[in-house]
């Protein structure tokens, strides 16, 4: 079932597949590659369920994924980029943190913000 969601035409289906794999319960090698298929999917959101998915996981990579994620230049997808570097305590957050603030828009940056407020060691929900 779980390889054949990545192919379905059913959005709703996919992202909430992608989220739920984002559990621990399940072994990395089994759900990280459906994970990555579901990142690279078509469709934004179901993109960005899969990359904050993989960051709950702390997979290895989420920071190389957040850093492709930034690059589209969205920001509900940039916000999940930052939420991603912080939940697997990548270096690379306070540079991107810095990028959020100088990218302006609204949300972004009080994202950025909210994140700059959290203490280290709370990490990423």
């Amino acid at each position: 079932m779980a390889r054949v969601a990545p192919h379905s035409p059913e959005r709703d289906a996919r992202w909430q597949l992608a989220d739920a794999l984002g559990s621990d319960e399940f072994a990395a090698d089994e759900v990280e590659p459906l994970l990555e298929q579901f990142f690279h999917d078509a469709d934004e959101y179901v993109s960005r369920r899969a990359l904050l998915a993989l960051a709950r996981r702390r997979s290895k990579r989420s920071e190389t994924l957040a850093l492709r994620a930034w690059s589209t230049e969205y920001e509900y997808q940039r916000m999940a980029a930052l939420d991603a570097l912080s939940a697997v305590n990548s270096p690379l957050l306070p540079s991107y943190l810095d990028l959020a603030q100088r990218d302006g828009r609204q949300y972004l940056v009080n994202f950025a913000n909210s994140l700059r407020a959290k203490p280290a060691s709370e990490g990423s929900e």
